[in-house]
């Protein structure tokens, strides 16, 4: 009797033990049907295809791969995607926003990282772009001025050619050299890649112009015998950035001063006749204010 008892809490005690295993295996299998996917394949796969997107558009901004090899790489990343998504789609709606959510939590442990890395090497690369851009700015300064010496040679080479100062053969030879030179320049910019050359090319005519304009002037000031040299030079206006007003350079007649120095004995005669019998004010209405007032005071209209 005894020992029938003790059996029977035996077996008492190992089936108790069963169910707790079985009720253990019941809520892990659950867990697992929940939580299972948080790093199953479709999750790897899911968080794998969008840090590839990111790290093409890194790759292409720092200039590792050209357009062409980002195009090929996204073309075949985007059709993995998109059969994923397809994938995704067959499964029940719960399970997808379960998969959706196990993606986005993945993404933000692992991407961080990686983009605080890329940051870094992308700043970097930015800092020596700009150092780069700064030196061959300098470097473009002075060789658009010496092609400008170049082809302002070229004119001169011209001149003296249609005056008969230098022999066709001479100045053939001095304009290939400057030709060579120029387009050596031209080339260097053209490699540089971007807007160079076209920069290059732009200060190089605006002081090629500067440079044939002063040699026009001293030609012309130092010849004294031709048409060319008697004939006068336009006055030349600027205006002064610290006062503001328009000065005539030394040596040049502005036509309207010119114009008031001639009617300035009428103005005088005007005034004159005027003080003792008009205000000021109908003085200045009333006064000469054209060359043909002028013309008409003096013949007495």
């Amino acid at each position: 009797m005894h020992q029938s008892q003790i059996s029977a809490a035996k077996r008492s005690f190992a089936i108790r033990c069963l169910l707790n295993v079985a009720a253990a295996l019941t809520l892990l299998m659950s867990f697992s049907h929940a939580y299972g996917q948080s790093f199953g394949p479709s999750v790897d796969e899911g968080v794998k295809l969008r840090i590839e997107q990111q790290e093409l558009s890194y790759l292409q901004r720092t200039r590792q791969i050209d357009q062409q090899e980002y195009q090929k790489r996204e073309q075949a990343r985007y059709q993995r995607d998109r059969d994923f998504q397809q994938r995704m789609a067959r499964m029940p709606t719960d399970q997808q926003s379960s998969l959706r959510q196990q993606i986005t939590n993945r993404l933000a442990i692992e991407f961080p990282p990686l983009q605080h890395q890329w940051n870094l090497k992308e700043r970097a690369i930015q800092e020596q772009d700009r150092a780069l851009a700064e030196s061959r700015a300098k470097e473009l300064a002075i060789d658009a001025a010496r092609a400008a010496e170049s082809q302002a040679t070229r004119t001169s080479l011209q001149r003296q050619l249609q005056q008969g100062t230098i022999t066709r053969e001479a100045a053939k030879a001095k304009d290939a050299a400057s030709i060579a030179e120029i387009s050596r320049l031209q080339n260097k910019y053209v490699a540089f890649g971007g807007q160079w050359a076209a920069q290059f090319n732009g200060r190089m005519e605006q002081l090629t112009a500067q440079l044939v304009r002063t040699e026009d002037t001293k030609e012309r000031v130092a010849d004294t015998t031709s048409e060319i040299g008697n004939t006068p030079i336009a006055p030349e206006r600027f205006t002064s950035q610290s006062s503001g007003m328009k000065s005539v350079a030394a040596g040049a007649r502005s036509p309207t001063l010119t114009w008031h120095r001639r009617t300035l004995p009428y103005r005088r005669n005007w005034m004159r006749l005027n003080s003792s019998t008009r205000p000021a004010a109908l003085w200045r209405r009333h006064a000469p204010t054209s060359r043909n007032d002028s013309r008409n005071l003096e013949s007495g209209r």
